[in-house]
């Protein structure tokens, strides 16, 4: 990962002095200093397959895949269209603007927030008319960067939780007699405010949280990027460490490269 480059020039200040009753000392060195963060432009990159296996119904088509991810750069790549029988077929759509369809779709990261809308179709092209089962599966070894990897119900992204972590199972039965909608959102560690970037919000978001009475952040486990399993004003310290004195990545506490929670590989 891509350490935040620290620069001095004008920044706004205004977020840091927010909470100078809370945590008065961390606050005003960084607040004398002039100090601001530019966000990172690269993070964590990866790439995962989602499979659809459906019902295996004479000469019909019955599997298919997609690819998601992040890197450095994005790119995409349109669907293709359906064969002309099928029993399970898969789409992924923008789930800002719904573009779309693509068969691979690798967001920029920093670019917007990850999150993608799978549209699945379990029933297929094959008579009779009726409901059928498909397997959506992944292998969850891919989803290697520390964080947290959700699928949700329906195609908006607060919807109901199905999987809370993709790094816990593999594979998710499905019924229907017609499409399936999924949000697959990544909330990498440390984004406490899950604005798709790690930086100085961040900070403010935890501190509003812990000590405030702020908003509570979308995905708890991402905020203890010490991995002391307690999220609390170490994990605080931790990020301005890791922005401002060249401490550790979150959920690398030993900076040794290997993520030691928050990660489907550990």
């Amino acid at each position: 990962m891509q350490r935040l480059s620290v620069g001095r020039g004008q920044c706004n200040m205004m977020a840091i002095r927010r909470f100078p009753t809370i945590v008065p000392a961390l606050f005003a060195v960084m607040s004398l200093s002039g100090v601001c963060l530019a966000d990172s432009s690269v993070g964590g990159a990866w790439s995962a397959t989602i499979n659809v296996e459906g019902q295996q119904i004479g000469s019909a088509v019955y599997q298919f895949q997609l690819t998601l991810g992040v890197d450095a750069d994005s790119s995409r790549l349109p669907l293709f269209p359906p064969p002309p029988e099928y029993t399970a077929f898969m789409k992924l759509w923008d789930a800002y603007d719904w573009t779309g369809p693509w068969y691979a779709d690798i967001r920029q990261y920093g670019d917007t927030l990850s999150r993608w809308v799978i549209e699945v179709d379990p029933r297929g092209n094959v008579p009779p008319p009726g409901e059928r089962s498909a397997t959506l599966s992944w292998d969850p070894a891919e989803f290697a960067p520390p964080g947290s990897f959700l699928l949700r119900e329906g195609f908006v992204h607060d919807g109901p939780i199905l999987v809370p972590d993709m790094c816990d199972i593999s594979s998710m039965q499905i019924v229907s007699d017609g499409p399936l909608y999924f949000v697959l959102q990544y909330v990498e560690c440390g984004d406490a405010d899950a604005s798709g970037r790690l930086n100085m919000s961040d900070v403010v978001f935890l501190v509003s949280w812990i000590f405030g009475g702020g908003g509570s952040p979308l995905v708890d486990s991402v905020c203890n990027v010490d991995c002391s399993d307690t999220i609390n004003m170490s994990d605080i310290i931790y990020l301005i460490q890791y922005f401002f004195a060249d401490g550790p990545a979150p959920c690398d506490p030993n900076a040794d490269g290997a993520f030691d929670c928050l990660s489907c590989v550990r």
